[in-house]
């Protein structure tokens, strides 16, 4: 019970959640015979004792993860403690508005930026969407809306600070930006080097350590910086994939494709 719960907390998606019901149920498949052999061979109770600590441990880690620490951004219902239903949320890059559908069920008048068309096929029909090169060329007025997202947006761009620049314009006083990037400076990204999942050239024009990211945001006026450096949807795939990575027995980011 306690995992999908869990899950819950990261995604509303049902047939995610439902995938983590599953996956707790496949270690039982894949290792009966082989923890039958251990079994024979071993103190059953120092077995069980073992098993059992891990599996505690395990849940806590997780429970701690999703609730305590947060994930890289702040999902429907966290914007709901910073904001009334019915302002205006805007996420740069939206893609297909995973974002914004869940926040046009929760009553926020939402839009969205793309490059295409086809980049943002699928959107709810309640999310506005204005396709752009670039956001400056979106045409929004001043002081429009009450935040702005930008989810592994700014790493993708020639000219990050000009996209800053113009969330700042866009914004109503008050108001908030989102931002997450990769983060450069991380015990990841140093272990890792050139190996790094999250390095990903040439897709990633630039990269942030901490102290960039925030001296970025201070010159185009955003002062009031919190930042959270746990994301349960990106820290673990990149430990892993990053490992493999380093490995070199399978292609670069051969999970990711």
């Amino acid at each position: 019970i306690a995992y999908p719960w869990l899950a819950s907390a990261v995604t509303r998606n049902p047939l995610l959640i439902a995938v983590i019901g599953i996956a707790q149920r496949l270690p039982w498949l894949v290792f009966t015979l082989p923890v039958g052999v251990l079994t024979d061979r071993k103190d059953r109770r120092i077995l069980m004792a073992g098993a059992n600590t891990l599996r505690a441990v395990l849940t806590v880690f997780v429970a701690i993860a999703v609730v305590g620490l947060g994930g890289d951004l702040p999902g429907p219902d966290e914007l709901e403690t910073h904001i009334r239903r019915g302002m205006r949320v805007l996420d740069v890059g939206c893609g297909r508005a995973v974002l914004l559908n869940a926040l046009a069920e929760r009553g926020f008048e939402s839009h969205g930026t793309e490059i295409s068309r086809a980049a943002a096929a699928g959107v709810d029909a309640r999310a506005q969407i204005r396709v752009a090169p670039r956001l400056c060329e979106a045409g929004y007025p001043a002081e429009y809306f009450d935040a702005v997202v930008l989810s592994h947006v700014l790493e993708h761009l020639p000219d990050p600070r000009e996209t800053l620049g113009e969330a700042h314009r866009i914004l109503r006083p008050g108001g908030r930006v989102i931002v997450a990037v990769p983060n450069f400076g991380s015990l990841q990204a140093r272990w890792a080097g050139p190996d790094w999942f999250h390095l990903d050239l040439p897709r990633h024009l630039y990269h942030f350590p901490l102290p960039a990211l925030r001296m970025l945001l201070r010159s185009c006026r955003f002062l009031d910086c919190r930042v959270s450096h746990f994301s349960l949807r990106q820290n673990p795939f990149g430990w892993v994939q990053s490992a493999l990575n380093r490995r070199r027995a399978w292609p670069r980011n051969t999970l990711y494709h």
